[in-house]
C-alpha cells in the first residue's frame, strides 16, 4: 500500500500564464484573474504543506506560461524519476528546470533521473499510478513510444508495477485532454471516475486489462462514479495503511462531494479523513486539474 508522502514539488505561475496558457476553454469574455489565480495557488500549496512535509518551490518561467502544470513534466514512482517530453512543442522547455531540481535534490530521498528520449511524447496527466499497477493514456499529448517507455522502466527493468496502456483516441473519450481528467485514484485499490461516457470508457479498458493481466475474475478495483468531470480528478494524501490522511477536493460540486464523502467513510469505519475543498477556478480556465500543480513522492 502506498506510504505517506515525503516530498511534493509544486512550481510557481508564470507572469504569462493568464494570456497565453495552452486551453480548450474561449476565454476572450471572462479571461484568467491573475490576481486570483496566485490566490488560489498559494492556498493550493498550503493544502500540500498540511499532509507533506518537504514541499519544494520549483521557480517560474517567465516564457513557459503552462509551467506551473508541473505533473506533465515527471513521473515518478519510488526513487525513479522520469522526466517526460510534453506532447505539445509549446511545454518542452518546462522539464530542464525541473530536471535540474530532481537532479541537485538529496533529502530526505535522492532521485534517479531518466530522460524520455525522442521520438517519446508523454504528459504526466495522461499517468495514473495506484500504488499497485501504473495505467498510461494515449491521448493527443502521449504517444505509444512514451507509454512504452514507461512500462521499459517501470516493469521491464525494475519490476515495480505492471503498466497498461488505455487508448483514449476511442470515439467515447476522443475529447479527453488527459487520462486523469476523469479518473484518479481515492486509495490503492479504489478509484473515482467520472459518470460519463469517457469515464466508463476508461473504467471498462481498467477492469478488462487488469483482468487480462493478473487472471483472475475477482474486482481488484472498485470504482466510485461521480456526476461532474471536474471532480473526478482529487489530490489524496495516503496514511501508509491503507486510509486516508486527507484529500483536495474541488470545490463547487456538492453532488460529488457528498458521494465520495461516502466512499471515504466506507473504506475505514471511524476513521479521520480531512476533505480540503479547493476553489481552482482559474486553473479550470487553463484546462488544470488539482493533480496538475504538483509532484508528490512517498
Amino acid at each position: 500500500m502506498t506510504a505517506p508522502y515525503t516530498v511534493a514539488f509544486v512550481r510557481d505561475l508564470s507572469p504569462k500564464f493568464s494570456e497565453a496558457a495552452l486551453t480548450s476553454h474561449d476565454n476572450s469574455q471572462a479571461p484568467i484573474d491573475m490576481a486570483l489565480a496566485h490566490e488560489q495557488h498559494e492556498k493550493y500549496v498550503e493544502a500540500v504543506r498540511k499532509f507533506v512535509p518537504n514541499v519544494n518551490t520549483v521557480p517560474a518561467s517567465e516564457t513557459l506560461p503552462d509551467c506551473c502544470f508541473i505533473e506533465d513534466t515527471c513521473v515518478i514512482v519510488g526513487n525513479i524519476a522520469v522526466i517526460t517530453r510534453p506532447g505539445h512543442d509549446a511545454r518542452r522547455g518546462e522539464v530542464e528546470q525541473v530536471k535540474n531540481t530532481l537532479e541537485t535534490y538529496a533529502s530526505p530521498k535522492k532521485f534517479l533521473v531518466l530522460e524520455m528520449p525522442e521520438p517519446c511524447l508523454l504528459d504526466g496527466g495522461d499517468v495514473l499510478y495506484t500504488g499497485m499497477d501504473m495505467f498510461v493514456g494515449l491521448s493527443k499529448r502521449t504517444n505509444q513510444q512514451g507509454a512504452k517507455f514507461l512500462r521499459r522502466v517501470f516493469f521491464e527493468e525494475s519490476a515495480i508495477c505492471s503498466v497498461h496502456i488505455i487508448n483514449l483516441q476511442n470515439s467515447a473519450s476522443a475529447s479527453t485532454l488527459h487520462l486523469k481528467c476523469v479518473v484518479s485514484a481515492l486509495t490503492d485499490n479504489v478509484l473515482i471516475v467520472s459518470d460519463d461516457a469517457p469515464g466508463q470508457f476508461v473504467q471498462s479498458e481498467i477492469e478488462r486489462l487488469v483482468a487480462e493481466y493478473h487472471k483472475k475474475n475477482e474486482a481488484r478495483y472498485s470504482f466510485v462514479k461521480v456526476p461532474d468531470q471536474v471532480a473526478s480528478n482529487i489530490l489524496r494524501f495516503p496514511d501508509g495503511e491503507g486510509g486516508l490522511q486527507g484529500i483536495v477536493f474541488q470545490k463547487g460540486f456538492p453532488r460529488s462531494l457528498a458521494i465520495v464523502e461516502d466512499a471515504i467513510k466506507a473504506l475505514v469505519p471511524g476513521a479521520v479523513c480531512e476533505i480540503i475543498e479547493l476553489d481552482m477556478s482559474q486553473f479550470i480556465l487553463a484546462d488544470g486539474a488539482l493533480t496538475c500543480c504538483s509532484l508528490v513522492a512517498a
